[in-house]
């Protein structure tokens, strides 16, 4: 179980050079998390990012810091977005080519070549010092995101490559199979990507009041993640729930339907994994034939809400409150401490709580019940 003493981020600095990395890479110390789509290997690597770094450390530009995560057994994930490291370490152990078209870099397509035309150059590339910034293991895994997020801005896909990496022991993989699960078996043709569906069962989980999380710690996004992966690992009865309800809102057709009518996309955002995986979420909470879900999205506070927030429990509580607003002769639950409404149909399992109440609505904007003690 995941237990902190401390939210704070540990980090050291480390300075290897380039010959040391690479051996590193050979003896399986340094992980680069590759999305194999993204990178294709070929006999010729004709990407400028190898032909760039080589010119940069050429003229003498330093290296920049390299921010890695370290595992239990000393070894470290690399939080690298652009590859140039990556595709630098293949090109010197001669697992890729370049296409240099300039004079001043003749015959250099490989590293041998490049060692007996360029030897200085070669020798320099080698020598080159690189800082690299380590995140403590003893830092929670969830900070290790938020800082490879915050540094390198990752697409969603990159960033939950990441994931899965950090959270391999917890099973996470099971998401790749849910994401198939669905897509065989709903006749709509719709694949949910990995990220969507971790995201949307942590707005299943707050519904159903299975996920807590303390709203006084730091990086609330990533934690809500973490706790969401944690509950999926433990409760196998959570996670059978969770895909049979989304094998309904996916056959449905409702997610594209909203996504394309309402024109869901952030403002700011390169992709739509976070809307989907949003809108996934609350149909998924929306018992009501998803009609109580557009009624919301046509207030357009709501929408913008939905567009520019991250996903935290507060957030996602207030999404909840507002869009499964009770109606007459229903239940709703609210804590006096708290003061936060919520109707999500049925009793939160911490109900034996002094200060939680139950209240009968007997009008849609005004009501008058009893109100008794749990």
């Amino acid at each position: 179980m995941f237990h902190y003493n401390d939210d704070n981020i540990q980090i050291f600095e480390k300075k290897y050079s380039i010959e040391e990395i690479v051996q590193l890479y050979r003896d399986e110390r340094l992980i680069f998390v590759r999305d194999s789509k993204a990178y294709v290997h070929s006999n010729i690597y004709y990407n400028n990012k190898t032909t760039q770094l080589i010119e940069a450390i050429d003229i003498g530009v330093p290296f920049p810091p390299l921010y890695v995560s370290e595992q239990q057994n000393g070894d470290m994930v690399v939080f690298e977005k652009d590859d140039k490291l990556y595709s630098l370490i293949r090109y010197i152990l001669g697992y890729d080519m370049i296409n240099i078209n300039n004079e001043y870099y003749e015959k250099m397509t490989d590293f041998i070549s490049m060692k007996e035309n360029y030897r200085v150059l070669a020798s320099k590339i080698l020598r080159t010092i690189v800082s690299i910034e380590v995140i403590d293991y003893s830092t929670p895994k969830y900070l290790h995101i938020f800082a490879g997020n915050f540094i390198y801005n990752w697409t969603s896909r990159q960033e939950h490559f990441i994931r899965e990496e950090l959270y391999k022991d917890y099973n996470i993989d099971e998401l790749g199979q849910i994401s198939r699960y669905l897509y065989e078996n709903t006749h709509k043709g719709i694949k949910l990507t990995e990220y969507e569906i971790l995201q949307a069962a942590s707005i299943w989980g707050i519904y159903n009041h299975l996920i807590q999380v303390d709203t006084k710690v730091k990086a609330q996004e990533q934690i809500l993640i973490e706790e969401t992966i944690l509950t999926m690992y433990k409760n196998n009865m959570y996670k059978n729930d969770y895909v049979n309800r989304a094998k309904v809102v996916v056959e449905s057709g409702i997610i594209d339907y909203i996504m394309n009518y309402f024109s869901i996309k952030r403002i700011i955002s390169r992709s739509r994994n976070r809307e989907r995986a949003i809108i996934a979420g609350l149909c998924m909470c929306d018992n009501s034939n998803y009609d109580r879900l557009i009624d919301c999205l046509k207030n357009n506070k709501f929408l913008m809400d939905i567009r520019c927030s991250e996903v935290t429990f507060e957030n996602v509580d207030r999404w909840l409150s507002y869009t499964l607003r009770p109606l007459a002769g229903h239940f709703f639950y609210f804590t006096a401490q708290t003061r936060c409404l919520s109707s999500r149909g049925r009793t939160p399992p911490h109900i034996r709580l002094k200060n939680f109440f139950a209240v009968q609505i007997a009008r849609n904007r005004r009501f008058t019940a009893k109100v008794s003690e749990s």
